[in-house]
């Protein structure tokens, strides 16, 4: 999990929350790893689905009014990979 911690916080996806998350609590919440985890999985999971509608929603939170609750396409590669290596240590996937 240490890989993957360190290539969310590395990201370019936690810097700009820290600058578009006006409120603390909302922040707190959003940089939490449980939420951090949330998120990465679920871009993950639609990423590999190849589903192109799904794709097209999370690419729409990637440019919402909070920067940085997705990941981008060039800076969640780390991410994946981390959860990839994650996955395929657990025998979850080949």
């Amino acid at each position: 999990m240490q890989k993957w911690l360190d290539a969310v916080n590395a990201g370019a996806a936690r810097k700009d929350l820290l600058k578009s998350v006006k409120s603390p609590k909302r922040l707190a919440y959003l940089l939490s790893d449980e939420e951090t985890w949330a998120r990465a999985y679920t871009q993950f999971k639609v990423e590999e689905s190849g589903d192109a509608a799904l794709k097209a929603e999370m690419v729409k939170k990637t440019e919402g009014y909070e920067q940085g609750v997705q990941w981008k396409d060039a800076d969640f590669a780390p991410v994946r990979a981390a959860m990839r290596e994650i996955f395929t240590s657990l025998g979850w996937m080949k």
